[in-house]
């Protein structure tokens, strides 16, 4: 993703529409639904390649490679404040990746930012800590998703240095 020009996801669904590759459809569907939504943070965008995807996945057996698709779609509902829609699809963001910290790092994420609107600052700190304590490769994404920032600083502010530091230590325990 290109800051300046954004991804070219729509060459790439241009190329899969031109040869009929349905992987690549769902592919760069999924990807942009996940991208649009962080980057972006057009919510409404990335739900609607979300339903695009799914729609992708009726299509044949590749039902599996919505990954994207879904963390794009748990990204859009908490950034439409629609927390128990996300809450909601966790374990399937997560149903054969357990072992996986890149799926683990957005349900750890999106959950800090539904604690935090539900006033649990406490538990909130624990799991951004938590997310934020995952592989690079699996948390870089939130570094360019301004609620990430945002919240860490709300948390801050509604706990004082002293407890937000007590509660961000318990999350890495």
């Amino acid at each position: 993703y290109d800051d300046e020009d954004g991804w070219d996801g729509d060459t790439m669904r241009e190329l899969a529409d031109e040869t009929n590759n349905l992987y690549g459809k769902m592919l760069s569907t999924g990807l942009m639904s996940f991208l649009v939504s962080v980057m972006d943070e057009n919510y409404e965008e990335g739900m609607a390649y979300a339903r695009k995807n799914y729609l992708l996945s009726l299509e044949t057996f590749f039902g599996w490679n919505d990954s994207a698709a879904r963390w794009g779609k748990g990204v859009s509902n908490v950034g439409l404040g629609h927390y128990q829609e996300a809450r909601e699809e966790y374990d399937i963001l997560c149903w054969k990746r357990r072992e996986d910290p890149g799926p683990a790092t957005i349900v750890l994420s999106l959950e800090a930012l539904a604690l935090a609107n539900e006033g649990a600052y406490d538990r909130a700190t624990e799991f951004l800590s938590l997310a934020c304590d995952q592989p690079d490769y699996a948390r870089g994404w939130m570094t360019h998703w301004s609620p990430i920032a945002h919240l860490r600083a709300e948390l801050m502010h509604h706990l004082g240095d002293a407890d937000f530091e007590r509660a961000w230590q318990a999350g890495r325990a």
